[in-house]
């Protein structure tokens, strides 16, 4: 395999434990899911197909026949017979990042946000080893850098950590999430280290990470880490195409009067713009503009509570018409009612008086026939006169 190009960035402060901030002006590196390891007798016993035995074991040829396996070099998939190479590998061999390169000082591949592939998903704690939380320290720090772990959607297994970098720690000319490759979890391996990428300035060396291999065939790794038992990951959840948010803090931490790179106010334009200035200034103009935006926030809180207060007040006005209508309706209907009633009461009256007067007028015809033809017998004619 022909030697990784060598990454261009600057030296790492390795002992704050931070990640590379420049990454390779041109990554060309695949990485697959799984590191080779050594294949031995005893595997190739151990997972080998079973045979028929027809004839006694002495007839038996000792010497299995070649098998074929698949092996991963420079980004290609070949089959090779096991006099050729005996290997196997710890993962699926999925492909994990399109473009990494070696981390300088050799101990880690890194990549950027753009090369990851759809089977880089994040990974809880609690199926990550030991080992590879405290070489690839998954954690949040004080001053708000996260390291998450990452794994395979495929198989399960632990890759590395997906670095997000908080404002500080964040340089112009460097991405803010940064993906970080155990070469134990990851083919092909790391090139050796030349004299060229080893930091000229004395700094804590960070030892390659080593935990125990996942089972040699490609199932999902156990449920505890640290146990021998294959189960089942229940815990692998897709992760959206960018980070979870985290916090913005500020950092601290060493000192104050060193030369840093960090957005700060021009004098000429008032706008903010990258600049080298000092940690205690920096923090000051962080600070400043902190102070200005909850200012500015509770200002805005202030003018709320203002509308929310002249629109209740515009509620209560028109709740108070609003009952003020329904009395004006319930007196209306009121006095509806007694007119309707007062109407009724005098249409029965006139139906009274003109029934009196017609049986006074039917009366006065009744007595002037009487008196004109004399009274009337039942039979309709008049009776004689005595």
């Amino acid at each position: 395999m022909p030697p990784a190009p060598t990454p261009a960035g600057r030296p790492v402060d390795e002992q704050l434990h931070r990640a590379s901030r420049a990454l390779p002006a041109a990554p060309s590196i695949t990485l697959f899911c799984g590191a080779f390891q050594p294949s031995t007798a005893a595997d190739f016993d151990a997972h080998r197909p079973w045979r028929v035995q027809i004839l006694p074991i002495d007839y038996v040829d000792a010497q299995p026949a070649a098998k074929r396996i698949k092996i991963v070099s420079e980004g290609s998939l070949f089959d090779a017979s096991d006099s050729e190479a005996k290997v196997k590998s710890n993962g699926c061999g999925a492909r994990v990042h399109a473009a990494a390169a070696p981390k300088r000082g050799g101990s880690m591949w890194s990549g950027s946000q753009t090369g990851v592939t759809d089977t880089v998903l994040a990974l809880e704690d609690k199926y990550v080893p030991r080992v590879l939380k405290s070489v690839m320290k998954t954690r949040r720090e004080g001053c708000g850098c996260l390291r998450s772990p990452v794994g395979c959607a495929v198989c399960g297994n632990s890759l590395g950590a997906l670095i997000a970098h908080c404002t500080v720690h964040t340089h112009f000319d460097s991405p803010p999430f940064v993906y970080e490759f155990a070469p134990s979890a990851v083919s092909p391996p790391l090139p050796p280290v030349s004299a060229s990428d080893t930091p000229t300035r004395a700094a804590r060396s960070t030892p390659a990470p080593t935990w125990p291999p996942f089972p040699s065939q490609f199932g999902m790794p156990p449920r505890d880490p640290n146990s021998a038992a294959t189960t089942r990951v229940v815990g692998l959840t897709r992760r959206a195409q960018g980070p979870p948010p985290f916090p913005t803090g500020l950092d601290l931490s060493g000192d104050h009067n060193a030369p840093v790179f960090g957005r700060r106010p021009d004098p000429r334009t008032g706008e903010f713009v990258y600049m080298e200035t000092t940690r205690a200034e920096l923090l000051a103009t962080q600070e400043a503009h902190l102070l200005a935006r909850i200012r500015a926030q509770e200002a805005e809180l202030a003018r709320t509570e203002m509308d929310i207060a002249a629109e209740e007040a515009v509620i209560a006005r028109t709740e108070e018409r609003i009952r003020a209508a329904d009395a004006g309706r319930v007196r209306t209907g009121a006095q509806i009612q007694t007119r309707q009633d007062a109407m009724i009461l005098q249409h029965r009256q006139d139906e009274e008086e003109i029934g009196d007067a017609r049986m006074e007028h039917f009366l006065e015809e009744l007595e002037a026939a009487e008196r004109a033809f004399g009274p009337t017998s039942p039979g309709g004619a008049a009776s004689p006169e005595p």
